[in-house]
């Protein structure tokens, strides 16, 4: 759903930064952060994504990616 957003092929949603917040939440399963146990609506690990660019990584979140090797 993301990259077909992104492509503007996707009816459900037309906004753009929907779809970017969405590939952003990907990208971060990607790198290791999880769901996070609060259920933050703003965190984009959560539904932030829907929100972009007003969602948040949150302080746990930004732990696990300075940890990452990927980063260093």
């Amino acid at each position: 759903q993301d990259l077909d957003g992104l492509l503007g092929i996707n009816p459900e949603n037309l906004d753009p930064n929907r779809w970017i917040g969405g590939g952003g939440h990907e990208l971060g399963h990607a790198f290791g952060l999880p769901h996070p146990d609060n259920q933050n609506p703003q965190a984009i690990m959560w539904t932030g994504y829907t929100i972009y660019p007003n969602c948040i990584l949150q302080q746990e979140d930004k732990n696990i990616l300075q940890a990452s090797p990927f980063f260093k």
